[in-house]
């Protein structure tokens, strides 16, 4: 066992270094969402938890101020939350200024128009639809977002090859754990 995750780790390190670009994406790799938690469909959720996504490499400077949790749906209002990038930049976690109201479901938004830390697009739709995600439109928001019109919403919400503004993964908590 002990010579196994040694081999692992020891070809992880290879791998990284072969890269020319410094990151483990590579130059002509494309970022995807890898995956967030909640995950979508969850229920019994404790409202106290983080919210979690994951990238498959590091991720540009300001990527955090195009995800959000709604309560409700996507046309829901905003949960303020407070987000912190790891180290290696892959990994968001937020959490929300108070705890969640217990029972009560939620959407995890992620825009579509974000970009990795080589301002290459990333694609959140690709993994992101084989992890329960839903594409979103302005018609599933009312037309407002953060009590702005959809249509103000900025480059880093819009998929620049349609009118889509990412993904929504809804769960749904359960009773408080204190």
């Amino acid at each position: 066992m002990r010579a196994s995750i040694f081999a692992l780790v020891a070809g992880a390190a290879l791998g990284l270094a072969a890269c020319s670009d410094g990151g483990p994406s590579g130059p002509n790799t494309v970022t995807t969402l890898e995956a967030v938690s909640p995950a979508a469909g969850a229920t019994g959720i404790d409202p106290a938890s983080p919210i979690a996504v994951r990238f498959s490499g590091a991720m540009g400077i300001g990527m955090e101020r195009y995800v959000d949790l709604h309560q409700g749906d996507v046309g829901g209002p905003v949960v303020p939350m407070a987000c912190t990038w790891s180290n290696d930049r892959a990994t968001l976690t937020c959490t929300p200024g108070t705890h969640l109201a217990s029972g009560t479901g939620y959407a995890l938004h992620v825009g579509s128009g974000m970009m990795d830390a080589n301002n290459r697009p990333v694609d959140v739709e690709g993994h992101g639809t084989q992890m329960g995600g839903h594409r979103v439109t302005g018609q599933m928001m009312g037309g407002m977002h953060a009590g702005q019109a959809t249509g103000l919403m900025g480059p880093g919400w819009r998929h620049a090859g349609d009118a889509h503004m990412g993904m929504a993964f809804a769960f749904e908590t359960g009773p408080s754990a204190s």
